[in-house]
């Protein structure tokens, strides 16, 4: 229901959103082999990154070794024009994406948490602006750029726009399912967990997912992305 009410409120609000000529071009474009394979590559990378930070117990920015490592690669495949992601750094509604993912991430946390917060951790300005920013250029914008600018931009080049979306959902939780019985499957016979592969992950792709078509942009998803993972850990409740 949580993950419905969000959704309403993305396509809300998003509703008198431009729709850049650039973005109807871009996929209506037909796939060539390269970006076939890539998006297998590009799965196959997440995959890997996703379950060595589970496997070895690492911090959230970790992800930065390899999501930075994709975008690196998309950036070089870009050059060569091979193949290239579709960022949405130039469309005009850059500005009002990262203010629907501010929003959106306010009411999420609130809504999540039935609660109101009482207060911030303990820290400095600057240490927590420093902890943010840690986690928007190491493991926000790498995952977008990877998963939003590469996978579902290619998906949906291959399958419209709305079966792209559900099926990068659903490819983000198979993932998490996949990593769980590979490197934690104990956990598995637990109703959390699984609730947290069949539900969780597919609904939080479905975010960012529809924040990112609706707008054209990954600066508003890398921005939502950020501020979910930095609230919990700021507010206190």
């Amino acid at each position: 229901m949580l993950t419905v009410i969000i959704l309403l409120v993305i396509l809300i609000l998003s509703l008198d959103y431009p729709y850049p000529r650039e973005w109807d071009k871009f996929f209506q474009t037909a796939l060539n082999p390269a970006e076939i394979l890539g998006l297998l590559f590009f799965a196959a990378l997440a995959f890997t990154t996703e379950s060595m930070v589970r496997f070895y117990g690492l911090e959230t920015c970790m992800l930065f070794i390899g999501y930075g490592s994709g975008a690196l690669i998309l950036f070089l495949l870009s050059i060569r024009k091979i193949s290239s992601p579709h960022l949405g750094l130039k469309e005009t509604a850059i500005g009002r994406s990262m203010m629907l993912a501010i929003a959106i991430a306010v009411l999420l946390t609130f809504l999540a948490a039935f609660k109101i917060p009482i207060g911030i951790k303990p820290g400095s300005f600057f240490q927590h602006l420093l902890i943010f920013l840690l986690l928007l250029l190491t493991a926000a914008l790498g995952r977008e750029i990877v998963w939003r600018g590469y996978i579902q931009a290619t998906l949906m080049r291959l399958a419209g726009p709305w079966i792209g979306l559900f099926s990068t959902a659903i490819l983000a939780g198979a993932m998490h399912i996949l990593i769980l019985y590979f490197f934690d499957p104990y956990l598995l016979q637990y109703p959390f967990t699984l609730l947290e592969g069949l539900l969780f992950a597919p609904a939080g792709a479905l975010i960012f997912g529809l924040l990112y078509l609706r707008t054209k942009s990954i600066l508003g998803s890398t921005l939502l992305h950020a501020l979910l993972l930095f609230l919990p850990e700021f507010l206190v409740f």
